[in-house]
């Protein structure tokens, strides 16, 4: 049993520089299908990610910083007694449900680092405000893949139940011997042109952080394709897409009949893709955020939400 133990510790070590030998491999051979992938995500940076998180990241700074936050956890104390959260957390919350990824990763870390929080309760907030936006699921997805903002609509609240019900779940596996709720440290409030310009230019670099990984992860998803290691419309390619970038990954669901579609989707915004969990990883990690309770969640997402969409399916779509 040590023995077994020692070679698994040991295969753990070695599979990152595996998986970086293997990348490099597959980058020098085929440079110009990692360039035109690379290309597919820069335009995907520029065209989707940028604006839509950009203004979210200057938001999410400026309700941080002012008074907002206060009156988002007066109104939303009681959901957060669910999770067994302070109210200081409404606010991220709030905004992870509203944004998009990786919104709440920062914002968890950003409350967690000002004392509004304990560890414990930093790292189940940063599992529960995680999600994708509800303009991501409604419109593109809903409207754009599916050509029905009601199918959004309905992937939308079957993503919002697998939030609140692996939230409950982790907030009971992941409790604390002592339940805290912190009060955020007094600090001395700043005046709104500094907070402005300072949540500008921090949002700006964090937008960059994202782009980074959504244009790797893009260039990833493409060279088994473009290799013809997998099939331009086989299911492999929908399965790898969806697990490593939660965009290819609904690209990818085009040619497929609706109720198959509509139950890949669950299981694609319940796991949101390495990309994104590389996003949060970011924030969290150098905060001192353990991802355990993290991944813990996402797999319960990916359960519930993938679930609920394949019964949705049999009911609906047959």
């Amino acid at each position: 049993m040590v023995i077994r133990e020692k070679r698994l510790r040991k295969f753990s070590e070695i599979l990152p520089s595996l998986l970086v030998g293997a990348c490099s491999v597959f980058l020098f051979a085929f440079p110009a299908y990692a360039s035109s992938g690379a290309k597919q995500g820069m335009e995907l940076c520029l065209n989707v990610v940028v604006p839509s998180l950009f203004p979210f990241f200057v938001l999410s700074n400026l309700i941080r910083g002012g008074k907002i936050a206060g009156v988002l956890g007066k109104i939303f104390a009681p959901v957060m007694k669910l999770f067994s959260l302070p109210a200081s957390c409404c606010g991220v919350f709030v905004l992870g449900l509203l944004s998009g990824f990786p919104v709440g990763a920062e914002g968890s870390a950003a409350l967690y680092a000002s004392g509004g929080c304990s560890k414990t309760q930093g790292e189940r907030l940063l599992a529960l405000s995680n999600n994708p936006s509800p303009a991501f699921v409604i419109s593109a997805v809903g409207a754009g893949i599916f050509k029905s903002a009601a199918i959004g609509w309905a992937l939308f609240f079957c993503q919002l139940f697998s939030v609140f019900a692996a939230g409950i779940v982790t907030a009971h596996i992941y409790k604390e011997d002592h339940l805290v709720f912190p009060v955020k440290k007094e600090e001395k409030e700043k005046p709104f042109a500094l907070l402005f310009t300072e949540s500008v230019t921090d949002a700006l670099f964090s937008v960059m952080k994202v782009c980074a990984f959504v244009i790797f992860f893009i260039m990833l998803t493409s060279l088994p394709v473009s290799m013809g290691l997998l099939p331009e419309n086989g299911v492999g390619k929908i399965i790898f897409s969806g697990f490593c970038e939660l965009t290819s990954g609904f690209g990818s669901l085009a040619f497929l009949p609706v109720p198959l579609a509509f139950a890949f989707s669950g299981l694609f915004l319940g796991w949101a893709g390495m990309s994104v969990h590389c996003q949060v990883g970011v924030f969290s990690l150098k905060s001192g955020l353990s991802l355990r309770p993290y991944f813990f969640s996402r797999l319960l997402q990916t359960v519930f939400c993938g679930g609920l969409t394949v019964l949705c399916s049999f009911l609906f779509f047959s």
